[in-house]
């Protein structure tokens, strides 16, 4: 009950309205990225910078504004748009082989937005950390819907183990960008 009321008065001083607008602009960034993804011959699963962009963002953004971000961006998709890697965009997309990795983006948004933002002296390890938490969600999410198209042994084969060792190359230099996005942001709040 008493969460209802924070959050009702955080609707009357209108928090709720610019976290919903900062998350909705924050899915656009990761909208863009969906050009920047390529398709294995032997997976449905795609190869693309998405996951580590919502994972980068939601950490700066916090919990509820990457749960906001992620939802933005799964109904962006589901009404057309082309934001999903490779530039598809159904509901299809959500039910198919991927569409668990896509709803894995939200516990991995609230995950990761949760922890960084209650680190202590924040640093690339602590962002790496974070990210790498909920990198391992959205592949749990993934891994385990797709394995209702092709069993438990090739879900492991198709979803994650072709993407493991580059998905930690690409964690380690999102992580790298750290202090220069924390001075571009500071830049923007002066």
């Amino acid at each position: 009950m008493r969460n209802s009321i924070n959050l009702f008065r955080e609707c009357l001083k209108g928090e709720v309205l610019k976290d919903l607008v900062i998350g909705t602009l924050a899915s656009l960034i990761v909208a863009l990225f969906a050009p920047l993804s390529f398709n294995l011959p032997f997976t449905p699963v795609p190869v693309t910078l998405q996951v580590q962009v919502a994972l980068f963002l939601s950490a700066f953004l916090g919990a509820r504004r990457g749960v906001f971000m992620i939802l933005a961006f799964i109904t962006q998709g589901v009404i057309g748009f082309p934001v999903f890697a490779g530039g598809s965009a159904t509901i299809m997309t959500l039910v198919g082989p991927r569409g668990g990795y896509l709803f894995g983006y939200l516990i991995a948004a609230f995950l990761v937005g949760k922890v960084y933002q209650e680190t202590l002296n924040k640093n690339v390890m602590k962002l790496f950390f974070s990210m790498f938490l909920g990198n391992i969600c959205v592949y749990l999410c993934g891994f385990s819907w797709l394995s209702h198209f092709v069993g438990l042994k090739n879900a492991f084969l198709l979803g994650i183990a072709p993407f493991a060792l580059l998905d930690l190359l690409k964690l380690t230099m999102f992580s790298f960008l750290k202090t220069p996005f924390t001075a571009f942001l500071n830049s923007l709040r002066k």
